[in-house]
């Protein structure tokens, strides 16, 4: 078994065990309708937490092990090799004069035979819409295929955690209608974690021959 088999199934299990726990005060619990809403609206927060929080850790961890294999930029993938040179093209946002793509450009092959370093990682903005997901996977040449009804509860989701952020009350009324978005949110976990070991197992990262 590869060490990233581990490291991912390691850190899926305990956001999956906690949301079990969690659900399990609800399923037990004899209290009254305001602190059932309570915990419930508390799933909601913790299940999109936990949706962010792994995205953003497979995404990291999958650059961080390609960083470490010490490729040149041009073995990688184009949008991988692109993504690692976000600091070096982020300079002609500051000065797009002729002389500064002029440099750049002079410098370009140079910079395309050192090792890839991805000093700017993936980004969510706390708000990991479906939208957010596939441009964030596409920059790193993953395909997840995700059906469209569990696209839309995806961002009902991210909506309902933005609503209950801002203070608003109410959304999930029991822990069946919180089942639907628990189950649509871990297969897209489940599918990112799956195609991101078999991007490893395959090391998809490296540009194949023409």
């Amino acid at each position: 078994m590869n060490k990233w088999h581990d490291d991912i199934f390691d850190n899926l299990e305990w956001r999956i065990n906690e949301l079990t726990e969690l659900k399990a005060i609800v399923i037990s619990s004899n209290t009254g309708p305001v602190r059932r809403e309570v915990i419930l609206r508390s799933l909601i927060l913790m299940l999109y937490a936990h949706f962010e929080g792994f995205c953003k850790f497979l995404w990291d961890y999958y650059l961080d092990y390609i960083e470490k294999q010490h490729l040149p930029r041009s073995m990688l993938q184009d949008s991988l090799a692109c993504l690692s040179l976000s600091k070096y093209f982020s300079i002609l946002k500051k000065d797009s004069s002729l002389e500064k793509i002029f440099d750049l450009s002079s410098n370009f092959p140079g910079a395309m035979n050192d090792a890839a370093i991805f000093e700017s990682k993936l980004e969510t903005a706390s708000n990991l819409k479906i939208r957010i997901f596939r441009e964030n996977i596409k920059k790193i040449n993953i395909l997840v295929p995700i059906a469209e009804d569990r696209c839309k509860t995806v961002d009902a989701l991210v909506h309902m955690r933005n609503e209950i952020a801002h203070g608003k009350k109410g959304f999930i009324k029991d822990i069946d209608e919180y089942k639907v978005y628990e189950r649509a949110v871990v297969l897209v976990m489940d599918s990112l974690a799956i195609e991101i070991m078999d991007a490893l197992e395959e090391k998809k990262f490296i540009k194949q021959s023409p």
